[in-house]
């Protein structure tokens, strides 16, 4: 999703602006680059991003990698754990596997060389393509979930029956589809035609303006709304349900169904607000980079730096929610790592040896029946 322009400079401060590689930045009014002392603080920041954000690339890369590995996999292993919620999760996490696998080292290389960095056509591409379609995948997974839950609780019968596990597992093929379908055009404008570093180049401004509509509109704040609106009809749901259960007296039932409810509306609205703490900011700097009312010079590089390293981290941070805030994930987690079954206590407190909390987990039923 990166329509920000990229920037590299040479190695030499007294040469001109043409030498550093900068005349794209410069033509988009990012840099008011008028002495050489200007070139030397972008030099300085170059330098200091060449070494810094691929470390933390690099961490974003590792902890992805084992995170939403374990998620898949304990996914994949656990039938108890294979839910028709729980099959979008791991279609998030698919996503981001994708992303950490094909995204992550292609940008931290560009850091790394200063963006002064020829991949081919081909790769541009698809390591941009790459990025809108996982993103894209990740909020519709997110917005899916919340609109079957919001489903199920409404219409329960009708869910039991429309609702199956095959046909969640058709829907995330079909946003694959989709996501892959609507970002086609928008990779196409990207090329390493005219410049040393993968650029969306546009020959009409509708062109551009469709480029910014999807990557911003389609693929990042629709999916947030529907996830919102979701998440307000799920509660709306939930207290309806509650004032039933008051009139109607306790059904051990219809409250384990809420409880199941709960648990999913707090994992999936935690994991809705990492989505838009880590994507809105680049996104609305996409945005603002079309209207030509970004920040000049240093600030501006500074921020979109900042936004980047935030977006990207997304992909890492899932798994880690998964273990703070679901506890049949956090139970996955600990057997997957050699726990046996049915003892210890969650990731942190296993971690911390808590053997008070081991005994009171014991006690516990911990095993969440399917929505």
């Amino acid at each position: 999703m990166e329509y920000l322009p990229n920037f590299t400079f040479g190695e030499s401060v007294t040469n001109t602006a043409e030498s550093y590689n900068i005349s794209f930045f410069l033509e988009h009014g990012q840099i008011n680059a008028t002495t050489s002392e200007e070139y030397v603080y972008f030099l300085q920041m170059l330098a200091t991003c060449a070494v810094v954000c691929p470390i933390i690339l690099s961490i974003f890369l590792i902890l992805g990698l084992i995170g939403n590995g374990l998620v898949i996999g304990i996914i994949c292993t656990s039938k108890h754990l294979r839910t028709r919620p729980n099959i979008l999760f791991l279609n998030l996490a698919i996503s981001d596997l994708f992303f950490l696998l094909i995204c992550i080292p292609l940008q931290a290389a560009y850091y790394g060389k200063k963006y002064d960095l020829f991949i081919g056509e081909g790769l541009c591409k698809f390591f941009k393509y790459s990025i809108f379609v996982t993103t894209g995948v990740g909020g519709y997974s997110l917005a899916t979930i919340g609109v079957f839950r919001c489903i199920a609780i409404s219409k329960p019968m009708h869910s039991a029956r429309f609702l199956t596990k095959w046909r969640v597992t058709l829907t995330c093929g079909i946003i694959w589809v989709i996501m892959c379908v609507v970002n086609a055009p928008v990779a196409l404008h990207y090329t390493e035609h005219g410049y040393r570093s993968c650029q969306p180049v546009f020959e009409h401004r509708y062109q551009e303006a469709y480029f910014v509509a999807s990557t911003t509109a389609i693929d990042v704040f629709l999916p947030i709304t529907v996830s919102l609106i979701a998440s307000t009809c799920i509660v709306q749901a939930l207290r309806k349900h509650q004032m039933s259960m008051n009139d109607l007296g306790e059904n051990q039932g219809m409250e384990q169904s809420k409880k199941n409810s709960k648990r999913l509306l707090v994992l999936l609205g935690t994991v809705t607000v990492l989505f838009v703490v880590c994507w809105v900011p680049f996104t609305i700097l996409t945005i603002c980079s079309y209207l030509r009312v970004t920040p000049k010079g240093i600030t501006y590089v500074v921020i979109a730096t900042i936004a980047q390293m935030l977006a990207f981290s997304n992909s890492c941070l899932n798994p880690i929610v998964y273990n703070f805030v679901s506890r049949e994930f956090q139970i996955g987690f600990r057997q997957t790592c050699g726990a046996r079954k049915g003892h210890g206590t969650p990731a942190r407190q296993f971690l911390h040896g808590t053997s008070t909390k081991l005994t009171n987990l014991r006690k516990c039923n911990v095993t969440e029946s399917p929505p």
